[in-house]
C-alpha cells in the first residue's frame, strides 16, 4: 500500500498509531521531562503518535493548553493523568479491559 507520494506504508501493526518499538530513552526519568511538554515530546512519552495527541487535545481526553495556537501540556498534569489512568485500568473494581 501507497501513499500519495507513492511511499510504501507499514500496515503491518494493529493500527497506523502503533508504535511495536520501544520508545528511546529520550527521557531517563520524571526529572528529565521540561515543565511544560510541547506535542511531539507527550507524543514519545506515550509511544504513540503525534497526531493521537492532538486529537486527544482537542478532544479534552488529555490534559492540555494552547499558547499562541500550539497545544502544550503541564509535566505534572501529564504525569498524573498517567497515574490515574493506569489506576483506573488496572483497579479490580474499574477494570476496563
Amino acid at each position: 500500500m501507497t501513499d500519495d507520494n507513492n511511499k510504501t506504508l507499514d500496515t503491518s501493526g494493529p493500527g497506523e498509531d502503533w508504535n511495536p518499538e520501544p520508545a528511546p530513552d529520550k527521557f531517563a526519568s520524571d526529572g528529565d521531562l521540561p515543565l511544560v511538554l510541547n506535542a511531539t515530546e507527550v507524543a514519545d512519552l506515550l509511544r504513540v503518535s503525534y497526531r493521537v495527541i492532538i486529537t486527544m487535545a482537542k478532544e479534552g481526553e488529555i490534559p492540555a493548553f494552547q499558547v499562541a495556537g500550539q497545544w502544550r501540556f503541564s509535566r505534572s498534569a501529564i504525569l498524573k493523568w498517567i497515574d490515574d489512568i493506569s489506576n483506573e485500568l488496572y483497579d479490580p473494581v474499574m477494570r476496563t479491559i
